[in-house]
């Protein structure tokens, strides 16, 4: 992991944490039940990434987060703590951890603001342990999907990740050695904006103002482009992200509503590049947004 001195508000000269591979370490075995995943994810892997599956629900104006892993043949669930202190606009936040020597996870989630709430998306990341960092998204629609009559639709809003940059402000074990203590995840936000030719069938975007949550003060983060991507009959769309037209990862995601009133999706960047003295830094978002003329669109829609 990558990690910063609070008080200088300056990167250390370490690697960030190497993505994780393999046995999938979201779920605590001691907590998690047994469950009938109806169908599998249809999440592409470079944004689901470590994260077998998610779901997310305000039932009852209870807001709770469910990551699924898989583990010997057996799906299993794992419930995430709610943990307001971290929310990031309108992101509602959760953390986990099962003890202080294990890995500590912030997740994030939201349902769209549109009149049926018909898209939303999850994230869930670790800081990083033992250099590597586990990380992933996805996002579902849960209504109806019916393409606008008018062919250029814009939506636009707020934009949350998890990173694999040490953003603790607690410190998780104080008797475990630095070097083997658990990281909490530094918050990466922005601005986003995403424009979609449903004559053409494109969608494309891009996140600017992006800081750190955690460090306000730091500088020198690039916009993030949201490479254009073909939208398909479903709704659903995937492509690259760049910064200077240089590829660093991928994004995709999911219309929803009548019209495609909402569009909720994964972001995942890595290497941004830009003023910053980072390396090797990887950043796993997600962003659940209104169409501009809809029940909760964002301030730009002001500008149309």
């Amino acid at each position: 992991m990558i990690k910063f001195a609070g008080s200088l508000l300056a990167v250390l000269a370490v690697a960030g944490c190497a993505a994780g591979s393999g046995t999938n370490p979201f779920s605590t075995e001691s907590e998690a039940e047994i469950i009938d995943k109806a169908e599998e994810s249809t999440i592409p892997e470079e944004l689901a990434n470590n994260l077998e599956a998610a779901s997310y629900s305000e039932a009852g104006g209870t807001p709770t987060l469910q990551v699924y892993t898989t583990l010997d043949g057996a799906a299993l669930i794992d419930t995430y703590t709610r943990t307001p202190s971290l929310d990031v606009g309108p992101y509602i936040a959760f953390t986990k951890q099962q003890t202080n020597l294990q890995r500590h996870f912030t997740g994030f989630a939201k349902i769209s603001d549109d009149p049926d709430g018909t898209v939303r998306a999850m994230v869930a990341g670790d800081g990083g342990q033992f250099g590597t960092f586990y990380a992933g998204g996805a996002y579902e629609r849960t209504g109806d999907y019916v393409r606008p009559d008018s062919g250029l639709v814009s939506y636009t809003g707020r934009y949350v990740a998890v990173t694999n940059l040490s953003g603790n402000s607690v410190v998780f074990g104080g008797a475990v050695p630095d070097d083997l203590r658990a990281d909490q995840s530094a918050r990466l936000e922005g601005t986003i904006l995403i424009n979609a030719d449903f004559n053409q069938g494109i969608v494309n975007g891009g996140i600017t103002d992006r800081i750190f949550t955690d460090y306000p003060t730091y500088v020198g983060i690039p916009r993030l482009d949201l490479d254009a991507a073909p939208i398909d009959e479903n709704g659903e769309f995937f492509g690259t992200t760049s910064v200077d037209q240089q590829e660093k990862g991928n994004w995709g995601g999911i219309f929803g509503g009548d019209g495609a009133t909402a569009v909720a999706g994964v972001v995942q960047a890595s290497n941004w590049g830009g003023d910053t003295t980072l390396e090797n830094e990887e950043e796993h978002g997600i962003f659940v947004l209104s169409r501009c003329g809809v029940t909760g669109e964002g301030a730009l829609c002001a500008e149309e």
